[in-house]
Formats: C-alpha cells, sequence, structure tokens
C-alpha cells in the first residue's frame, strides 16, 4: 500500500481480493448465526401453535365420545414473554393490573434481570389486561400465548356420576320404603297370631279354673303348655324380625347417606368447575433487555452489516471532502 501526497491509498489487486475473501467469510458467518436464530425462532413459534391445539375439544382430537354434544366450556391460559429496559417497573404495572382486573396474585420473583409472576384473572377482564400488558413494551419486545380447551369432557363426568348417584339413591330409598312396607305386614302377621295365641290361652286357664274333671284338666293342661310354646315363638320371631329389620335398615340408611354425600359433593364439585372457566391462569416473564438486542429485533439486518455500512458511507464522505486518501488499485 502506498499513499502519494495527494491523498491516494494505492493497494495491490491481490490484497484487496484477500480483503474482499475475508470480508465474505465474515458476512457468511453472520448469515449462519442470522439463519440458527431463525431457526431457534421458527422453532418456538410450532412449539407455541402445537400448545394452542388444545383450543378443540376431546373428541375432535381421539376417538368421538358424543359428537352431538356441541357444549363449550372453555377453559383460557394466558402466558406472557415481555422484555424491558426496566424490569422492576414492568413488574409493577403489571401487579397493578391484574390488582385492576380483581385477580389474584399466586406467585413472582422480582429481580432487575428477570421476573417471573404467575396470577389468576376473571375471564370477563381477561381482554382488557391483554390490551394492558401489549403497551408495556414496544410490539416486537412483546409476545403472548393465549390458549383454550374446551372442559366439556370434565362437565359430562360430574353429569354422568350425578345421574348415576341419583338412580343409586332413588333405588336404595324404594328398598328402604319396601323394607318397612315388609317389616310393617310381617309384624303385623306376627301379633295377630300371638293375640290369637294369648286369647286361646286365657280361655284354656278360665276353663281349667271351671272344671274337676281330671280327663279334662289333662287335655286343658296340655292345651295350655303348646299355646305357651307358641305364644313364646311368635315372640321370639318377632325380636327376630325387628331385629333383622333394624340391621337391614341401618345398612340402606348409611348407603343413602353416602350417596346423599355423593351427590353434595358433585355439587360442590361442579360450582368449582364453572369458577375454574370463568377464570384465565397466566403467567408472565420479563426479562433485561440491552441495546443491541433492541437493534438486532428492530433492524431489518444484522447490527454488525450496518456498522460496516455506515462506516463505508462515512468514509465515502470523508474522502469526498478531501478529509481523507482515496484507494487506487495498482
Amino acid at each position: 500500500m502506498n499513499i502519494d501526497n495527494n491523498k491516494v491509498i494505492r493497494i495491490s489487486k491481490k490484497k484487496l481480493g484477500i480483503l474482499l475473501i475475508i470480508l465474505v467469510i465474515i458476512v457468511v458467518l453472520i448469515a449462519v448465526v442470522l439463519g440458527s436464530l431463525g431457526s431457534a425462532r421458527n422453532g418456538a413459534f410450532i412449539m407455541e401453535d402445537s400448545a394452542t391445539t388444545s383450543i378443540y375439544p376431546d373428541y375432535y382430537r381421539g376417538e368421538p365420545d358424543d359428537i352431538t354434544d356441541t357444549r363449550e366450556f372453555i377453559k383460557n391460559t394466558y402466558t406472557g414473554d415481555v422484555r424491558t429496559r426496566d424490569v422492576v417497573q414492568v413488574v409493577d404495572e403489571a401487579k397493578l393490573a391484574v390488582s385492576e382486573a380483581g385477580g389474584r396474585m399466586d406467585n413472582y420473583t422480582v429481580s432487575p434481570k428477570r421476573s417471573d409472576l404467575q396470577f389468576v384473572l376473571p375471564k370477563s377482564e381477561f381482554e382488557s389486561f391483554r390490551a394492558k400488558m401489549s403497551n408495556l413494551t414496544w410490539a416486537k419486545l412483546y409476545i403472548e400465548t393465549v390458549s383454550a380447551q374446551n372442559l366439556l369432557d370434565q362437565k359430562q363426568s360430574i353429569e354422568e356420576r350425578t345421574v348415576n348417584n341419583q338412580a343409586t339413591l332413588t333405588t336404595l330409598e324404594n328398598r328402604l320404603t319396601n323394607l318397612e312396607s315388609n317389616h310393617q305386614a310381617t309384624l303385623s302377621s306376627l301379633n295377630a297370631r300371638l293375640a290369637n295365641y294369648q286369647t286361646q290361652l286365657t280361655e284354656v286357664r278360665r276353663q281349667i279354673g271351671l272344671t274337676n274333671n281330671p280327663e279334662m284338666l289333662s287335655y286343658l293342661s296340655n292345651q295350655e303348655i303348646s299355646l305357651s310354646q307358641n305364644i313364646n315363638r311368635e315372640r321370639a320371631s318377632i325380636t327376630a324380625e325387628n331385629q333383622s329389620y333394624n340391621s337391614q335398615k341401618n345398612v340402606l340408611s348409611n348407603q343413602i347417606q353416602a350417596v346423599r354425600n355423593a351427590l353434595q359433593g358433585l355439587v360442590e364439585e361442579d360450582v368449582d368447575f364453572i369458577n375454574n372457566i370463568e377464570t384465565v391462569n397466566g403467567s408472565m416473564s420479563i426479562r433485561w433487555v440491552s441495546v443491541w438486542e433492541v437493534l438486532k429485533i428492530y433492524s431489518p439486518l444484522h447490527p454488525l452489516i450496518l456498522i460496516i455500512l455506515i462506516l463505508l458511507i462515512g468514509r465515502w464522505i470523508l474522502v469526498r471532502n478531501g478529509y481523507l486518501a482515496r484507494i487506487e488499485l495498482v
């Protein structure tokens, strides 16, 4: 390289070729790096898209349980990724937005470089909350993923178990009614026979007091013994019937109470289910971003290429105005 007094730098073509080869290698390396970053971003978007497939009910993803049931019980989930120059300030604004929406903070960690938040929001305030989050930073520094899943299968399960338990309760109550009816009929029959034997015994004893005939007294005494045995047998049958009835009644009563408790539990489960779908589970990751990263995100070219172009343009201007020497090939 030679420099003359007229501010001209003479460079040999061979050296320029080597310089150009080096520049080409640098540009290729930059292109490879950019391609890798682009692939990583595409992969991330593919993951996000796959996550949103949960918007479709189970009967669209697998074997249909009941295609005629077109009800929708949508559960939304929100994930936000915010990059900012002031992490703490954005965290404060996000927490305020959750509070203003009537939501609840479940967990959060705060640091100057990265913060993570987990919260729950009412579904009715979700769109307003999303609008506030999108204004926390520049558009390209905010990414959100909203997934939606139809929880119809859970609702169907609650309804099916409710119907089954209600049918079981009806069956058990009918059994208890029949048990009480049969018990009363059996007791009535036993008590009638007992009363009949007692009446006959009273009459036999009356006759024993009125006769002196040895043969008649012997006959009446045998009748008295037989009737007493019948009375004792009927009383034992009544006692056995009452014990059997009380035992069966206790078993059925316990089963009925268990089913009623299960039905009450299903009512509470259904309330919890409705409350669940009327809320949105949310999480946010707030990360600090450098000026260099902002340039990479918003620049149409890699910042290194822009810097090289700016330097070349600056040199051209300085050469044009005579502040730097021109370059000539020799």
